[in-house]
């Protein structure tokens, strides 16, 4: 799964940063609950909207789950105020390419 998601979403023009976070990201983790019914995926960086969901719904078909990705613009991730930026970075997150910052 981290594999289709990595390969499907690295390659769009304009991604710096791949990551699976929610849910799955928790389970992987090791946090204890039942198995999640989608993936939730972060993209960082200034990507096109269509290129996003329509790679979205390959991997979806890939993996057998529904995938949602959500972009964040690049300057919005580097924002310490942001609270939807700040709750991804206190939970986990699996970082499938690109640097998370610490």
């Amino acid at each position: 799964m981290q594999l289709v998601v990595k390969e499907a979403f690295a390659g769009l023009d304009g991604v710096e940063l791949v990551a699976i976070f929610g849910s799955w990201a928790a389970r992987m983790a090791g946090e204890s609950g039942p198995m999640p019914a989608d993936i939730d995926v972060l993209i960082v960086g200034d990507v096109d909207q269509t290129d996003v969901d329509l790679t979205a719904v390959d991997a979806s078909r890939v993996i057998g789950r529904e995938v949602n990705p959500v972009i964040v613009d690049s300057s919005l991730w580097g924002s310490p105020t942001n609270g939807f930026i700040a709750e991804l970075r206190r939970r986990p997150l699996i970082v499938l390419h690109g640097v998370a910052p610490a």
